[in-house]
């Protein structure tokens, strides 16, 4: 789902910029800007997030949540 609402936020900053006047944005294109690159960031940072649990998940599979020490006194 992220991916494609990244996808989505992309396509909608391209063809806003493709519309971006050389001079004199209007205050609401800037306004529109923002909020989109906003709003991907944030899909950005959830998706980062996403990946880091996959691998961490796939990391931990097989291993006891704690392992007791080999050769150490308790």
């Amino acid at each position: 789902m992220s991916s494609e609402r990244i996808k989505e936020l992309e396509q909608k900053i391209a063809e806003l910029e493709s519309r971006w006047p050389a001079h004199s944005a209007p205050p609401t294109m800037v306004e529109q800007l923002d909020e989109l690159e906003a709003e991907l960031k944030e899909e950005l940072s959830k998706a980062d997030v996403e990946q880091e649990d996959a691998r961490a998940g796939s990391h931990r599979k097989g291993v006891p949540a704690s392992r007791p020490s080999v050769g150490m006194p308790r």
